[in-house]
């Protein structure tokens, strides 16, 4: 929401803009705030180096999950919020308890989770030129992505499917075959957007690209 938007910085520094103003906050870690996803007003969720933090309306609260480097997260909700990492060892969250396992022929670190729904979810490793796919049972690999380079962020939306790669590529698929809409030839590790036509993209060496056809 407008007046619900959050920013991490290093040091477990926290930024929340009310709609006014931005309040300035810290975790219980003083890391880098790798991702944030916002399920509820009272139910944040930040992935730092050693651990993840809830934030529930009042204060943070330290998770009671495996100790280790989580980068993205993301969800469908309180009780459906899914992160990742090194091994691609992903974690899920359903409101109480987390579980844990590794996407079936992936490899190096998860860097972008992202879907439209419990059965729509996609995984991006900066090591694997495939993407991985959670259809609410179990992962497949989404291959034939046109691009070799390993995969840095990913975004679902509308019917359609992007991601960026470490070679500085944006890619598209509308569920059949990939294109590529344009390569910077610069890493690219992020996307965000308000739906399919309206993007934006940042990565090295200050490039940021907006998506609108």
């Amino acid at each position: 929401a407008s007046n619900n938007i959050w920013a991490g910085s290093d040091g477990g520094n926290v930024y929340r803009y009310n709609g006014s103003s931005w309040v300035k906050s810290v975790t219980r870690e003083a890391s880098v705030i790798h991702g944030i996803y916002i399920a509820a007003s009272d139910r944040v969720v930040l992935t730092q180096d050693a651990s993840i933090q809830f934030w529930d309306g009042a204060r943070y609260t330290t998770s009671t999950m495996p100790t280790s480097v989580q980068v993205p997260t993301w969800g469908t909700g309180p009780n459906n919020i899914w992160t990742a990492g090194a091994g691609c060892t992903y974690y899920r969250y359903d409101g109480s308890t987390w579980t844990t396992g590794s996407i079936p022929g992936c490899s190096g670190t998860i860097l972008g989770i992202h879907g439209t729904g419990a059965s729509n979810i996609y995984f991006a490793s900066q090591s694997s030129s495939d993407l991985f796919r959670w259809d609410g049972s179990r992962f497949n690999a989404v291959t034939g992505t046109g691009s070799f380079n390993g995969k840095t962020a990913v975004f679902a939306a509308g019917g359609r499917v992007y991601a960026t790669t470490t070679g500085g590529e944006v890619l598209q698929s509308s569920g059949g075959a990939w294109s590529t809409l344009v390569n910077v030839r610069s890493r690219l590790d992020g996307i965000a957007g308000f739906g399919p036509d309206s993007l934006w993209v940042g990565g090295y060496n200050g490039f940021v690209l907006s998506y609108k056809p």
